[in-house]
């Protein structure tokens, strides 16, 4: 079977590699809150058994990054804070908790690829936006913060981030609260923010540290990406949640 929805009129296709607006950026985690509230811990995530959330799974990723830490320090480093490459090696020595937390309450359906180049805004009646969410091939059960994380890491610029990622991170709690959620204090949710920050730096590595991955890709991390998620790492002190 194949289901069809008419999107038009859309307004613009995202882009992974490119900042957002403010008004892009709250609707996308509005958007999102929402979604991760409905699947929130929720009996029926048991049933779904075909989503990824396996350990295996986790420590193969880890084995991979391992694999590739090596040559993606060679190539980038130099470009790279010295302490945002302490982060990555304490990181392959000893990940903490980060794989760990993946597979611990609170569970929720996340898209696991939250980026602009997953998001089509919509132009509605009196210029405002909504949004349709597509490319949900990578979608898994884990915590909500890896979508959340992940989008405003690399989506806003790093003066925006700054200034607002406390605003909006408090905008999708209160969401979450809303929509019935309990037991996930903004403490909680700020140290999962945190710690997934992470999450692009462990993309970095997977294709700039790998082989046959196609040049513009490659361009792109190295260029648009690395450089905001150093940035917020630095900025988030990523490293003190890591063990020495």
């Amino acid at each position: 079977m194949l289901l069809l929805e008419d999107l038009a009129p859309i307004r613009s296709g995202g882009n992974n590699y490119a900042f957002c607006s403010l008004e892009e950026a709250e609707l996308a985690i509005a958007e999102i809150a929402r979604f991760h509230a409905t699947w929130w811990d929720s009996p029926r995530l048991a049933k779904l058994t075909w989503l990824r959330r396996e350990a295996q799974f986790y420590q193969g990723l880890h084995e991979g990054y391992l694999e590739r830490w090596t040559s993606f320090a060679d190539r980038v480093g130099h470009t790279m804070p010295a302490a945002v490459l302490a982060i990555g090696e304490r990181f392959g020595r000893n990940p903490g908790d980060y794989w760990h937390v993946m597979l611990e309450p609170p569970q929720t359906i996340i898209h696991w690829d939250f980026n602009l180049g997953s998001l089509l805004f919509l132009a509605t009646s009196g210029d405002r936006l909504s949004l349709a969410v597509i490319d949900w091939q990578t979608v898994s059960i884990g915590r909500s913060m890896y979508d959340v994380a992940q989008f405003l890491g690399r989506h806003l610029s790093p003066e925006n981030r700054q200034a607002k990622e406390t605003a909006l991170l408090k905008m999708y709690h209160s969401i979450l609260v809303e929509y019935g959620v309990r037991g996930y204090s903004f403490d909680q949710c700020w140290r999962d923010y945190r710690r997934f920050m992470l999450t692009d730096l462990l993309k970095a590595v997977y294709l700039i540290g790998g082989e046959g991955m196609p040049k513009g890709e490659v361009d792109a991390f190295s260029n648009f990406v690395l450089p905001g998620c150093c940035n917020a790492l630095l900025d988030l002190d990523v490293g003190e949640l890591l063990p020495k």
